[in-house]
């Protein structure tokens, strides 16, 4: 059943008008709020020049000091968090799984890139 609520939240997200359309090279919403224990699919669009990039997802309230918590180039770096990219689409996907009041925090979708790194950020705020 998990799955199925993953999947059907990824389409929803898709389809809302929150996604971001001002950040030309990463985009997702900019605000999530769960109840405790759910799972979520976070869904990042990118730019086409960025298909053979690495891409990541890292924790942290400013952009400079967050933390990699998911990385297309090390698919295990937690349990509780998994990354893929589709790129026919040009959207990675980040799942995090059993949330806690705790994981309330900003969230960093990126985009590895020879210069600087593109991303944009979405709050997650995880009630009981």
């Amino acid at each position: 059943m998990g799955f199925y609520r993953s999947v059907l939240f990824l389409v929803i997200l898709s389809r809302i008008s929150g996604i971001q359309t001002g950040a030309p090279s990463v985009s997702t919403v900019r605000k999530l709020s769960v109840k405790t224990g759910m799972s979520i699919t976070v869904p990042c669009r990118y730019d086409p020049r960025y298909i053979n990039s690495f891409k990541y997802w890292c924790r942290g309230d400013h952009w400079s000091f967050c933390s990699t918590l998911a990385h297309t180039n090390q698919p295990e770096i937690s349990r509780s968090v998994s990354i893929s990219d589709d790129i026919t689409q040009r959207i990675f996907s980040v799942t995090m799984s059993d949330l806690k009041p705790e994981d309330s925090t900003y969230y960093w979708c990126a985009v590895e890139t020879a210069g600087r790194d593109q991303s944009t950020y979405l709050h997650l705020s995880v009630t009981s």
